[in-house]
């Protein structure tokens, strides 16, 4: 029986090397077809994220101004100073802040301007009629940004003063 060969089948290094090359090209289209469908993901992602700051912001800067008294629009910076009794909300450097009591403080906390710029402008449409533009933009990327328009009725106020700026000036009755 030792001079008989054992009936044991291995495989040939070709035939390994054919394997790989297979499992390889395999791999590499399956690669291929998952990269730009993660990046796509990222994409829409930060797309919704951007467009719910711009909600997020909208809503707080409607109920403010609705029914505000006294409103006054401007891009002046003097405005700020002037009647500290009054309210302020302007964006500046990307974030929207907020003057009230003699004190400035951001309208939001840092972490929800983390990678994104948040601009107002504001335009009076008629006597008491507002047309409010929030722009949110991707820091560093500007082709992700989402600009949310809002006409707003101000009831309180009878005539807006002031035509266009990144500044409100209003008495906030609560």
């Amino acid at each position: 029986m030792l001079g008989k060969q054992s009936a044991k089948r291995s495989f040939t290094l070709v035939e390994v090397v054919v394997v790989l090359a297979l499992v390889s090209i395999v791999g590499t289209i399956i690669v291929s077809m998952l990269v730009p469908s993660s990046n796509m993901f990222r994409v829409l992602t930060t797309r919704i994220e951007t467009k719910m700051k711009a909600d997020q912001v909208m809503k707080i800067l409607v109920s403010q101004v609705r029914f505000s008294q006294e409103l006054e629009i401007s891009a002046d910076e003097a405005l700020l100073l002037l009647d500290p009794e009054k309210r302020k909300l302007y964006s500046e450097d990307g974030k929207i802040y907020m003057y009230d009591d003699g004190k400035t403080k951001g309208l939001y906390d840092d972490d929800f301007y983390n990678g994104y710029s948040v601009e107002l402008w504001t335009e009076k449409l008629e006597d008491n009629l507002l047309k409010i533009d929030c722009t949110v933009t991707l820091t560093g990327d500007e082709s992700i940004s989402y600009t949310l328009t809002t006409a707003v009725e101000c009831y309180n106020t009878q005539i807006i003063a002031g035509e266009e700026g990144n500044i409100l000036s209003y008495i906030w009755q609560q």
